[in-house]
């Protein structure tokens, strides 16, 4: 009867063990991990020929939708290639080397551009807004929203 009884208890006890859990409340502080960034590969070029938009902006070009200007720039059958032109005049008649393109969360690119001074791709012409053409691997920036930043971490204007 000893037995029966001290199986009954530990039975009991376990089962108390598991429902109480270990007494480890959450930390309100406490948040999962977050994901690195994902780098995504790209070349660039700034394709003088190419009119400018009038305005500036991003667009996201693909092989079945892009202007006729472009038909032979870039690789269509495994590029996409994104446009993005500055707005604001202090940065007419600057080059646009573009160092990352991140992917920083299920809808949003980061894009870290280096704005340089530079009249060799636009000769003495200041009228012109800096701009830049970003090839990447076809349906990788689909339907995603971007962020554009200078090296500094500043939100560069592109309306």
């Amino acid at each position: 009867m000893n037995k029966a009884i001290i199986r009954c208890f530990l039975v009991l006890m376990g089962t108390l063990i598991l429902l109480s859990g270990c007494n480890l409340k959450a930390d309100k502080e406490a948040s999962a991990p977050k994901n690195p960034p994902f780098k995504v590969p790209f070349e660039y070029n700034d394709w003088s020929d190419v009119p400018w938009p009038a305005k500036g902006g991003i667009w996201y070009f693909t092989k079945e939708k892009h202007p006729g200007n472009l038909d032979t720039h870039g690789d269509w059958d495994n590029d996409d290639i994104l446009l993005i032109q500055l707005s604001d005049k202090k940065y007419y008649g600057y080059t646009l080397d573009p160092i990352s393109v991140e992917i920083v969360g299920p809808e949003t690119v980061k894009i870290t551009l280096d704005l340089n001074h530079n009249n060799s791709t636009f000769g003495d012409d200041q009228s012109r807004p800096a701009r830049v053409f970003i090839s990447v691997a076809r349906g990788v920036l689909k339907y995603k929203k971007f962020l554009i930043v200078s090296e500094e971490g500043k939100k560069l204007n592109t309306k």
